[in-house]
């Protein structure tokens, strides 16, 4: 292996929010490997979601792309009708990876299309098949390579396995890319370990009910209105970030014990963020009508140790998944993505580069620009409002029209246009309620259509 090709693992786990780790602050959770790992690593403090849903941000990270570049902008059902390989004739970091000399494995949640299709660049494929709903502990489908199968058992210990087998499996003579989608913060939230479960039960989450409340909620994953749901759901979701922290030991442990955990560029991070009752919200981006870029739902973690990487630092400048799909290109030693907006945090880290002091999302029919002051929601039709951020704001109430805050939203705006100018051959999401449904049966910028009922254009 070159020097100057670390092996890469990526752990990305499913709507783990960046306020649901002790390293960023939470009292009540606990995640010793997770810990361990900021603390011989960077943990960036400001890291956000390119949208703040599943597959858009997931295909994000794969590409280096903004939605409006490859051209997923909502989580893909996967009826005939929605499902199609998103990414096909796409580079992805897999391919580049590959292109490298790297040995490519994936294992988890895809979530993308075709979930159950090998994708190009990997050698190894052990994907949850497409088949929802998906179960934290009994019966999923897979797809190894191709070929279906079916296990009964809790997914996170699953998928540990696997990622364990094929690290003991593994071409020695090479570098490799591992990537592992675990699940078990999605929800809905419960099956899971009770030993785990047990430790959070009468914890205190009344911080998790900070914060006025946002308008139009629907709240899809809400586990009901009464306290003691809700307290149970809490206890599951902390539960699940212990168990994927078990999980994430372990294969550190497994490195550790082949020798190369120290030549093993090592990232923790998420699809996107989530409401567990923040400002009313059970969800995430889509738990409301219009769509929401709340920070719970936008902020995620992002932990990086390993050759290169600073201990012990926490960096407070801005990051996304396209800055690290641009910092692992750097890493392997290829080229960057010329239509990706990204940076790679490498130069950052370095010194040798200034840190970001601006982060861009997009949802749909709603672009965000934010800093570390406010926060710009800015609509397809030309409607603009701004919003403090940071600690001490509540962040829901837009701030008043004044002057000083004109030329706030002027420069913010002005900020998104360039952003979303370099290189983005795509295209936006139109006016609210007026695409078509792409994606799946319920899209965020349309008006939302209770189960049972069929998804339709307004009149």
């Amino acid at each position: 292996m070159s020097a100057h090709q670390p092996n890469i693992v990526v752990f990305l786990t499913d709507d783990h929010a960046q306020w649901a780790l002790p390293c960023y602050g939470d009292p009540v959770i606990e995640a010793p490997a997770l810990d361990c790992l900021a603390r011989h690593g960077t943990v960036f403090e400001n890291a956000f979601t390119a949208t703040p849903v599943c597959s858009p941000a997931r295909a994000s990270f794969f590409t280096g792309l903004m939605p409006s570049q490859h051209g997923v902008h909502d989580f893909l059902q996967s009826q005939p009708q929605f499902d199609r390989p998103w990414l096909a004739g796409r580079e992805t970091i897999a391919t580049r990876l590959a292109a490298e000399g790297y040995d490519c494995a994936f294992i988890g949640k895809w979530h993308v299309g075709r979930d159950a299709e090998p994708q190009p660049g990997f050698s190894h494929w052990f994907a949850l098949s497409g088949e929802y709903p998906i179960h934290h502990d009994g019966d999923n489908g897979f797809s190894r390579n191709g070929e279906i199968l079916r296990e009964t058992g809790n997914l996170t210990t699953i998928l540990t396995r696997e990622t364990l087998a094929w690290l003991d499996a593994r071409d020695r003579a090479r570098p490799f890319f591992l990537f592992v989608g675990l699940y078990a913060t999605h929800s809905p939230f419960n099956a899971q370990p009770e030993k785990l479960v047990s430790r959070y039960r009468g914890s205190n989450f009344t911080r998790l009910d900070a914060g006025n409340p946002l308008p139009g909620l629907v709240n899809p994953e809400s586990p009901g209105p009464s306290a003691e749901a809700q307290a149970e759901a809490r206890a599951q979701y902390c539960a699940a970030v212990t168990h994927i922290d078990q999980s994430v030991g372990a294969v550190l442990d497994r490195l550790a014990g082949q020798g190369v955990l120290e030549d093993t560029l090592v990232v923790y991070t998420a699809d996107h963020g989530l409401c567990l009752g923040q400002h009313g919200v059970w969800g995430k981006g889509n738990a409301s009508r219009p769509q929401n870029m709340l920070d719970p739902s936008i902020r995620i973690p992002l932990l990086m140790a390993g050759p290169g990487i600073p201990k012990s630092r926490r960096e407070r400048g801005f990051a996304d998944h396209c800055d690290l799909h641009a910092t692992l290109l750097e890493a392997a030693g290829a080229g960057p993505q010329p239509t990706s907006p990204g940076r790679s945090l490498l130069p950052i880290l370095k010194g040798t580069a200034p840190e970001r002091e601006i982060v861009f999302g997009e949802y749909g029919d709603l672009r965000m620009a934010r800093d570390h002051q406010f926060k710009l929601l800015d609509w397809a039709d030309g409607h603009r409002t701004l919003h403090a951020v940071g600690a001490g704001c509540d962040e829901i109430a837009p701030l008043p029209d004044t002057n000083t805050n004109a030329a706030v939203i002027s420069s913010m705006a002005h900020a998104i246009g360039t952003h979303f100018a370099q290189g983005l051959t795509g295209t936006r999401v139109p006016e609210r309620a007026l695409a078509p449904l792409t994606y799946n049966r319920n899209q965020a910028w349309h008006p939302f259509v209770p189960p049972g009922q069929a998804p339709g254009r307004p009149a």
